[in-house]
């Protein structure tokens, strides 16, 4: 952390010569955690108990009124363990990351940014997954919104032979043509509101040649279509999102499968009840049975509803429980259609509970686990200490029924309660 510190001052110091506007901000939050089940067995259920903590440091500098850089920095070790006792934290590793760190100009006809900065979101929370990537961004304002385009960086397989530890050039790795294995991403999309409605889609292009190294451009390659639109329709809102993926692949996935075609749809209708807001959501993954892949809801969507199904992983261990595997990574839930029904009140200023009731079935056909359902109930107090400081407590309950003989796991449950501080 004294490191850090002392690039930052450095960082601030340097800045004056050139006065630069230089503002930070921040969270800071600790969590008190029990968990029960959440791994899906029906025998010597397993619970546990810990703490975590979360710390994210944003940096803006603004160098004049049309170029600035942006930095976030964030701690590691969010799970508390041993006292690390050093500067170096748990096992000599730092404790600190930089996760993203870009730059921008404003030419006035387009906004260029280069760097690392947010990726693998979009509009709202539903297939979001968002963490660092390393793109080229230009944004150019249109009638009644902004276009954007962007290249990314997702991986760079090509070794120019040097050793960042040792400071030295070893001219030894390079092989020719490395560089057509890396993983590349090319996107467009548009930001816009017309009367009140926000409509955003987004179309991406992913070059995955990285997965056959044979340094060549096959591999896989992958078409996203994303349309979101939301805001009021009189005293109802509305939000919805359609995402759809197309994959080829020089290679066959997990049953035999060289191409895919999934899909998700979120919708979320809500409309205020005196002090309180009601709503209904629906969130679908599809599931591609020739490939057996599933749309991923990913990991921000479930973050509070539906966070023991999803976030903390028991429906994906009821279904391993089962037998069944789905063929990829996923953050989050798939192969599955949850609706649900919630309800936030406002007791007052300061107070708030927020309570959901999800229900869920399957939509993995022609696997052991097709008629698999289960639900969820959710319940969150929040409440604002002060205009910094707030804390919350979350509670859950889930079930699943995977529908295989021999496979009934327990309910899982959980507990949180939260201290944030905002600066």
């Amino acid at each position: 952390m004294r490191k850090l510190l002392v690039a930052l001052m450095i960082v601030a110091f340097a800045a004056t010569a050139f006065a630069t506007d230089i503002k930070f901000s921040g969270t800071y939050e600790v969590s008190g955690k029990y968990l029960k089940n959440t791994e899906a067995r029906e025998d010597d259920t397993l619970e546990h108990r810990f703490y975590e903590h979360d710390f994210d440091l944003w940096l803006k500098a603004d160098v004049d009124k049309d170029t600035f850089f942006k930095a976030k920095f964030e701690i590691l070790d969010d799970t508390w363990q041993g006292s690390p006792g050093n500067d170096t934290g748990y096992g000599n590793q730092t404790q600190f990351s930089v996760q993203r760190a870009w730059m921008g100009h404003n030419f006035g006809s387009v906004l260029l940014e280069v760097g690392l900065m947010d990726g693998g979101a979009w509009s709202y929370a539903f297939g979001n997954n968002k963490e660092g990537h390393y793109r080229i961004k230009a944004t150019v304002p249109v009638s009644n919104g902004r276009v954007s385009f962007y290249t990314q960086k997702s991986k760079e397989t090509e070794d120019l032979g040097f050793d960042d530890t040792t400071d030295t050039y070893t001219g030894s790795a390079y092989v020719e043509d490395q560089q057509k294995d890396d993983n590349d991403a090319y996107a467009i999309n548009y930001v816009g509101k017309f009367n009140g409605i926000t409509v955003a889609p987004l179309l991406v292009y992913k070059n995955n040649s990285y997965k056959v190294a044979d340094q060549g451009s096959d591999g896989e390659k992958i078409w996203s279509l994303d349309l979101a639109v939301g805001g009021d329709l009189g005293p109802v809102g509305f939000e919805f999102e359609f995402d759809y993926d197309n994959a080829s692949a020089d290679f066959d996935y997990a049953v035999g499968e060289d191409s895919y075609d999934v899909f998700g749809i979120y919708g979320n209708v809500f409309t205020k009840v005196g002090d309180a807001t009601v709503g209904f959501i629906t969130a679908y993954s599809s599931f591609d049975k020739d490939a057996g892949v599933a749309y991923d809801m990913a990991d921000d969507f479930d973050d509070d509803l539906l966070f023991i199904l999803g976030d903390e992983g028991y429906l994906s261990s009821a279904i391993g429980a089962a037998g069944v595997a789905l063929n990829g990574s996923y953050s989050g839930l798939a192969a599955i259609w949850a609706n649900g029904i919630y309800a936030a009140y406002d007791v007052n200023e300061k107070l708030n509970i927020t309570g959901g009731f999800f229900y869920a079935m399957s939509t993995a056909e022609d696997t052991a686990v097709e008629d698999a359902t289960g639900y969820e109930f959710d319940l969150i107090g929040s409440y604002a200490v002060t205009d910094a400081l707030s804390y919350k407590v979350q509670l859950g309950y889930a079930s699943v029924d995977p529908d295989v003989s021999g496979v009934d796991p327990d309910p899982a449950m959980a507990l949180f309660h939260t201290l944030s501080l905002s600066f």
